[in-house]
């Protein structure tokens, strides 16, 4: 289900166009704030990692932002067991769905220039969220106080956490750096940016600073309702130890092996992982595993060895 959103015709009519290093960027201005919406980060392909996207000529970034497949992709959030997330969040709005793009949205002062810039990821439980939802996705409050915002989405559910390989994470370290290459053409200073994120836009930050592979872009953190160190006895679980969990999730979606999961229909693939998930009796199902790669073990042990990234 894909659904266009609506942009008010004023402000596709004060249009600003921006040159970066990935190209031209079409914009909108509303008051004294420039925003720029859906710029593809990165281009994905199911169970691989994030690759770089640009484009010739201009993309138009007034349309709207696109998200990864979620529960209210094939069935009425609204109408959810628990719509708490929904209730927050989305009520009322509309978005739209894919799962090749990863996008972004950026808010910025008019007269930017050098700013510091506020990476913002959302929560949602690692299953559900949108990059323009409310109240994160186009706030113009940072704007206002001399601050480059940037709402960022990346892969969830079974299209990130499939097979334990984190590909919601490497989307966010994909992002990041991306703002890092080109936020100067809005304004930004790639010398000080800052992520923030809510819930589990938290616990993703708390995971990406278990490795060194945003030193240096990023010069501090903070984490809003979520967050810190996940106990050991729940905490995040191997490959091995989650094979059970998704065999599981290949044989209810009619697949032997994982050629045949890249191909097999989205819907089909998520009902799977959202069935199986919701029978599984711990935490490890909805969150981030042990990769080997981002999260090389459970946190208090990446800590206690010094290996975290080491900002403020």
């Amino acid at each position: 289900m894909s659904m266009e959103i609506a942009v008010p015709e004023e402000n596709r009519m004060t249009e600003h166009i921006v040159e970066a290093k990935c190209g031209k960027i079409k914009g909108y201005q509303e008051n004294n704030v420039y925003i720029y919406r859906g710029i593809p980060y990165a281009k994905t392909e199911r169970f691989e990692l994030p690759k770089a996207y640009a484009w010739e000529g201009e993309f138009d970034a007034t349309v709207g932002e696109t998200d990864c497949f979620q529960y209210s992709t094939f069935l009425d959030e609204s109408k959810a067991k628990d719509t708490f997330y929904y209730d927050e969040f989305r009520s009322g709005r509309e978005f739209s769905y894919a799962e090749d793009f990863m996008t972004l949205n950026i808010v910025a002062p008019v007269e930017a220039k050098n700013m510091p810039v506020l990476i913002f990821i959302h929560g949602g439980g690692h299953e559900t969220g949108t990059v323009g939802e409310m109240p994160y996705g186009l706030c113009t409050e940072y704007a206002k106080r001399g601050i480059v915002y940037v709402s960022i989405g990346y892969r969830l559910n079974v299209f990130s956490l499939y097979d334990g390989r984190n590909f919601g994470l490497h989307d966010q370290i994909a992002a990041t750096k991306w703002v890092y290459e080109n936020i100067e053409a809005f304004g930004g200073d790639p010398s000080k940016i800052t992520l923030m994120g809510q819930s589990a836009g938290a616990m993703s930050i708390t995971d990406l600073m278990y490795c060194d592979k945003l030193k240096g872009v990023v010069q501090g953190v903070v984490l809003m309702s979520g967050g810190g160190m996940i106990p050991k006895f729940a905490g995040p679980w191997t490959k091995e130890q989650a094979k059970p969990f998704w065999d599981e999730i290949r044989r209810r979606a009619g697949v032997e092996n994982e050629e045949d999961a890249k191909s097999v229909d989205a819907e089909c693939l998520w009902k799977a992982w959202y069935e199986v998930s919701r029978e599984s009796k711990g935490f490890q199902a909805i969150q981030p595993s042990i990769d080997g790669e981002i999260i090389t073990d459970v946190p208090q042990e990446v800590f206690k060895a010094g290996k975290e990234l080491d900002v403020p």
